[in-house]
């Protein structure tokens, strides 16, 4: 025991050998653990911030540079703003298109208060267009992602 004389303290047990604890009081048993919970769920929560905050970046950055033509039949499209934009020319106007083949687009690119309902009225329910939108975004419809509309036009 490093030199020192055990003492009792009246249970018959040696007080523990200083080489055997940390200066924080945990055994290294303890601390064994600590860093394996730390090495375990760190990287888990990094993931998963990157995929909430850095993820969507990416793939908006992604989608100005790579767009695909899609053509799609409109079975609706209703022009709004969401809920907590309050003023009058939001830059979060937007239609949203729902299609038979495509699923869910979503026309913000010159979208304001003033044109929401007119370009939404456009998009004739049962007519065909031809849309470009954000190819990373399409290829993630899977994910409840509705791809960014860039431009369309009526098919016929």
């Amino acid at each position: 025991m490093s030199g020192r004389k055990a003492q009792r303290n009246g249970t018959g047990v040696s007080p523990p050998d200083d080489s055997s604890v940390h200066p924080s009081g945990k055994s290294p048993e303890q601390l064994r653990k600590d860093r394996i919970w730390l090495w375990t769920w760190f990287p888990a929560i990094l993931l998963t911030t990157s995929m909430i905050w850095v993820g969507p970046l990416i793939v908006g950055i992604t989608d100005k540079s790579y767009q695909v033509t899609i053509d799609c039949t409109v079975t609706d499209a209703v022009g709004e703003r969401p809920a907590g934009s309050t003023r009058s020319s939001s830059p979060h106007d937007r239609v949203i298109i729902q299609t038979a083949e495509c699923g869910k687009l979503l026309l913000k690119q010159g979208i304001n208060e003033s044109n929401r309902d007119a370009v939404a009225a456009e998009l004739v329910e049962g007519k065909r267009f031809s849309f470009e939108v954000g190819g990373a975004s399409l290829k993630l419809q899977w994910a409840k992602m509705a791809p960014p509309v860039w431009s369309y036009e009526k098919i016929g």
